[in-house]
């Protein structure tokens, strides 16, 4: 077993627009984002997608970014060996 750990990161922006982005998305924005404000980053934005539709977040015009609580569970590890029967 492995332990799979996941947070929420939601952004406000100038406009008022929130987004919420959960598992590899909010994992992703979470990395550039914090890049981005140590001044690594050089890329000025990210595109997310919610449902069907597409945004770009440009990080210039982000004005509150939270990183939710990093929840632990137990998930199967597909890399794990698993049961099997060895022949000589």
């Amino acid at each position: 077993m492995a332990k799979k750990r996941e947070f929420n990161f939601t952004v406000t922006m100038k406009d008022g627009t929130i987004h919420a982005l959960e598992g590899s998305d909010a994992l992703d924005l979470y990395d550039r984002f914090d890049l981005y404000v140590k001044g690594q980053e050089t890329s000025r934005g990210i595109w997310v997608k919610k449902g069907k539709e597409r945004y770009l977040i440009l990080f210039e015009n982000v004005v509150s970014a939270v990183r939710g609580e990093i929840t632990s569970t137990e998930a199967k590890d597909p890399a794990a060996c698993q049961d099997m029967e060895l022949c000589v």
